[in-house]
């Protein structure tokens, strides 16, 4: 039908042949016949030469590897960009791309507890070719992307091929790249753990539930176990530490609402410095009553000072003495309702462990002063000590901001003892919560020893229940109304005003009782 290749004929090297010799390939007969087998004059044509090629290309030696963190689909896992050069070789066939797991030792993937497994690591480098737990990916060219389903912390290699399949020596392997986004657990419909490529609230709700908890190994939540990591950024394979607490806290909060986000950011109150020179910050216990009775209500604040447009979240332990006061409760500020924060106490013998961070890497403090408040009963009379412990002050970058030269990251002891310190003149401070149901907690400040008159009204202005009507010390102090009047039966949804007369001072608020 027309000239053209009739024949392929494939050849290698001799053994005996050497890189870079020349074959030669002669044609020594050739007999042709037409279809009724007549022959058909014919030549041979010129002998051929193949140069003999043994070299293999230059190994990559500039493999990197980085996460997509936006842009991503809702599957849970996220795309990785696999970047290199590359080799100069003119006869390059192309590049085989490899990926490989933090492993355990049978090979397998070690999310989501890798360090928790005994002889857990990094792949071995392979050699050509590679076998489990290394896979070929379909990245053959620098910039391109590589997804797998599989959560992990992900290593690469890469070999160079060319047109004789001569391969190059394995490149450098990349340090390994998260996959997912630490936080993204849920995605509002389907089971835990499934993810969206989102930190959301439905992934600090689920953080919520399970916080404060020791886990086991192959504990069904270890999905959970996210911090701290290797260098204490979200980018950085989880080191885990078996605690769901404010290690684990604090990659949630930086990565709330910003990872895989496409859309306009939304407007959060209190923005950080765009200097990234980390200033020091201090925790301290705020003035309170030291000097209590039986059954009164003692409410601590605790204080941030310094730098604080740059804090993230915070933990401090508060340590008291736990034959003097119960522990009744704790609140975040009111200055910080607005912002979104997660905030958890966790109470136990003789001390309350609080845990408070702010949602998203553009939320800040803004202002220095009380972050907290932590409520206690007295339960006998005495004088009131606190100190804090165990605390640690982390910036969007998770940073460390209390200057703690010659402590261990993140297990400062700051231990703080609470001073005496009276308040200067008569207030009436806001009821907590409001609006409520049932109980709320009405705060009240002294500077002198005085008559104090506390009651609360209806709407009509009924005298409902007085809570207060003695003689009280300086000194800051709260009484709690239980929505009940002075006989003691439950009153109705509404609203209520409290007054308080305390020498010449005369203070009155209102409050909402919600049922």
């Amino acid at each position: 039908t027309g000239p053209g290749d009739i024949f392929t004929v494939e050849v290698k090297a001799s053994p005996s042949a050497s890189a870079e010799d020349v074959g030669t390939i002669t044609i020594t007969q050739v007999k042709v016949r037409d279809c009724v087998n007549a022959p058909i004059p014919t030549v041979a044509g010129a002998a051929a030469s193949l140069t003999i090629d043994t070299s293999a290309p230059t190994a990559i030696s500039d493999l990197s590897a980085a996460q997509v963190v936006t842009g991503n689909d809702d599957d849970g896992t996220t795309e990785i960009t696999v970047s290199f050069t590359d080799p100069p070789e003119g006869d390059l066939a192309g590049v085989e791309v490899y990926r490989a797991p933090y492993v355990k030792t049978d090979d397998s993937n070690a999310y989501p507890e890798y360090n928790d497994h005994t002889g857990a690591g990094s792949p071995s480098i392979p050699t050509y070719p590679p076998s489990a737990p290394w896979a070929l990916t379909s990245v053959t060219a620098g910039g391109q992307t590589d997804e797998t389903t599989d959560r992990g912390f992900w290593y690469y290699v890469a070999f160079a091929k060319d047109d004789c399949g001569n391969v190059s020596a394995v490149s450098n392997m990349t340090g390994g790249t998260l996959n997912y986004h630490l936080g993204d657990v849920a995605d509002g419909e389907n089971a835990p753990e499934s993810g969206d490529n989102l930190v959301g609230t439905v992934d600090i709700s689920e953080l919520g539930d399970n916080y404060g908890t020791s886990l086991a190994h192959n504990d069904p939540v270890n999905y959970l176990d996210v911090g701290p990591t290797a260098d204490y950024s979200v980018n950085a394979l989880p080191t885990t530490d078996n605690l769901i607490g404010f290690e684990d806290l604090i990659m949630f909060a930086i990565n709330y609402g910003q990872v895989s986000f496409t859309g306009e950011q939304p407007e959060i109150a209190g923005r950080p410095n765009d200097d990234d020179q980390h200033g020091q910050v201090a925790l301290e216990v705020g003035p309170f009553l030291t000097g209590i009775r039986a059954n009164q209500i003692v409410q601590i604040p605790i204080l941030i000072r310094g730098d604080v447009d740059r804090v993230q979240g915070l933990r401090t332990v508060l340590s008291y003495d736990g034959t003097l006061l119960a522990y009744e409760g704790s609140e975040v500020a009111a200055h910080l309702d607005g912002v979104p924060h997660f905030f958890k106490a966790l109470p136990a013998a003789g001390e309350v462990d609080l845990n408070l961070a702010l949602l998203g890497r553009d939320t800040a403090f803004g202002d220095q002063g009380a972050v907290m408040t932590v409520r206690f009963r007295a339960l006998r009379n005495g004088q009131v000590a606190v100190r804090l412990t165990e605390s640690t002050v982390r910036d969007r970058n998770n940073a460390e901001l209390l200057p703690q030269a010659d402590s261990p990251r993140g297990i400062a002891d700051r231990s703080v003892e609470a001073e005496i310190v009276l308040p200067t003149q008569f207030r009436l401070g806001e009821a907590r919560p409001n609006p409520f149901n049932p109980r709320t907690l009405i705060s009240f400040d002294l500077p002198r020893s005085v008559d104090v008159t506390l009651s609360i009204y209806d709407a009509s202005g009924r005298v409902v229940r007085t809570l207060v009507d003695e003689a009280m010390p300086a000194g800051s102090h709260g009484v709690e109304w239980d929505g009940t009047d002075n006989a003691g039966r439950s009153v109705s949804t509404g609203v209520f005003f409290y007054q308080m007369s305390a020498g010449e001072f005369v203070s009155q608020k209102r409050m909402t009782l919600l049922k």
